[in-house]
């Protein structure tokens, strides 16, 4: 009997993608629109970028598990945490060659963005007082290195940050992300490949899960829109 280590990546990419298409027909189709946030939370959020995804923190809680980054980020009052393949994430035109590659397992980094006002589109989480530690605990594991930094030369609010595993198309940026905010102790499931949008409809519908008020008015309009067309 002969082993085939293509067809089985293969067949574990489609099982992975079966995965995650189930995941998004159970909890995203009938995600619901979270309420407006109130002005006394200091929430955590998560915010989609394309097929990226960053995790957004107040300033105050990285202060207390992450001193050195909220140093490097003065001007910052939340900072965003990424993970993704060094050389694509955080890129705005990869090469060729790293486009190609992405799919491949490799060096992964943390990319950390400073933020000086939350995105209207983002969806707020409150972090339980428990989860605090060890989500700090799982961004300090997550990162080989505080000090060995590598400046975004283009972008001087976000720099990158060995991080202390691989990333592979089962352990990208959603699942990744996933994995933080259920250390956290939040009803999140770190399903392998995750898409951006099964993270975030599984965002939505955490208890508290909130918009700004900006964001719930834009999309009662959408929908309002979209019933009223024939």
């Amino acid at each position: 009997m002969t082993i085939e280590p293509i067809g089985i990546l293969r067949r574990g990419i489609r099982y992975r993608h079966a995965i995650a298409i189930l995941a998004l027909l159970l909890t995203g189709c009938a995600a619901p629109t979270p309420p407006a946030c109130g002005e006394e939370s200091e929430p955590i959020a998560l915010l989609q970028r394309g097929i990226h995804t960053e995790l957004m923190l107040p300033r105050s809680l990285v202060e207390q598990g992450l001193p050195a980054i909220a140093q490097r980020h003065p001007a910052a009052t939340t900072i965003a945490f990424g993970f993704g393949k060094q050389g694509v994430v955080g890129v705005d035109e990869p090469s060729i060659l790293a486009i190609l590659a992405s799919g491949l397992p490799g060096p992964a980094v943390v990319e950390i963005t400073s933020i000086t006002a939350m995105p209207e589109e983002a969806v707020r989480l409150r972090l339980p007082e428990a989860g605090r530690a060890p989500l700090l605990a799982f961004l300090r594991e997550a990162i080989a290195a505080e000090e060995a930094e590598v400046p975004d030369g283009a972008r001087p609010d976000r720099s990158f940050h060995p991080a202390a595993y691989f990333y592979t198309l089962a352990y990208n940026c959603n699942t990744w992300l996933a994995d933080a905010l259920a250390r956290a102790g939040l009803p999140f499931l770190a399903l392998p490949g995750q898409t951006g949008e099964v993270l975030m409809a599984q965002a939505r519908r955490v208890p508290g899960a909130c918009h700004s008020p900006a964001q719930i008015t834009g999309l009662r309009s959408t929908a309002r829109t979209t019933s009223a067309r024939p």
